[in-house]
């Protein structure tokens, strides 16, 4: 009687500290999603930007060309 008593209470610990590494595992999951998110939100932002100064340097570059043909 007492093993079952203390294969019980075995269980009980064993299964909430089960419960407790897949919480903390589950919440480490959403801190590595949401860092991945920013990360590529970041990625995006500076892929705009390399656009637009390229659109800018290629205006830049067209403005010199012509005032070079011009003289």
């Amino acid at each position: 009687m007492i093993f079952f008593v203390i294969l019980v209470i075995f269980i009980i610990f064993l299964s909430r500290k089960t419960s407790r590494q897949m919480k903390e595992a589950l919440a480490r999951q959403d801190r590595a999603l949401a860092e991945t998110d920013r990360a590529l939100k970041l990625s995006k932002q500076s892929l705009k930007l390399g656009e637009d100064s390229n659109r800018v340097l290629k205006e830049i570059l067209e403005t010199l060309k012509k005032q070079k043909q011009s003289e």
